[in-house]
């Protein structure tokens, strides 16, 4: 019983902007798309806009952004399509893996999450994000020890 209360103290110690997504939630699809304009990004990917799912996108990092408002007004299962498509094009994306697997971990999907985070620490072992997020859903398995190791490298 110590392990667990440990391993979520260590989950609720951990700072808060590990854990938000790097698009704030008063962004707007539109304010995303302008920005993507702005900085010159040009594949369109056309899609319906009225029903606040996913409008058009451009670039892989149009859809991750999209794809993360979606993650911040509940709508997973659109949020995991743009990463998908996303990942389609850069599969070893790990803006897209790892916000695919924090998707997940929101739908309880956690050893789903878990390969994911995995693909984004083989590419970049030190990936706050991926490590904190891991550990959350090693967590949430009960899998107390592998969830303490992980989230003790954060604080070191």
């Amino acid at each position: 019983m110590s392990n667990a209360i440990l391993a979520w103290s260590l989950v609720v110690m951990i700072p808060v902007w590990i854990l938000i997504p790097s698009v704030s939630s008063s962004a707007t699809l539109f304010q995303i798309e302008a920005t993507a304009q702005k900085q010159g990004n040009s594949t369109n990917v056309l899609t319906n806009n009225n029903k606040n799912t996913i409008t058009k996108a451009n670039t892989v990092n149009n859809l991750i952004n999209e794809g993360i408002s979606l993650l911040i007004v509940g709508k997973y299962n659109e949020a995991i399509s743009l990463f998908d498509k996303a990942l389609a094009v850069e599969p070893t994306n790990t803006l897209a893996l790892s916000n695919k697997g924090t998707t997940l971990v929101y739908l309880h999907k956690y050893n789903e999450a878990i390969s994911l985070f995995n693909k984004v620490l083989a590419v970049d072992p030190n990936n706050a994000y991926a490590l904190a997020l891991k550990g959350i859903s090693l967590a949430s398995l009960h899998r107390y020890a592998e969830a303490i190791s992980l989230l003790i490298i954060l604080w070191l």
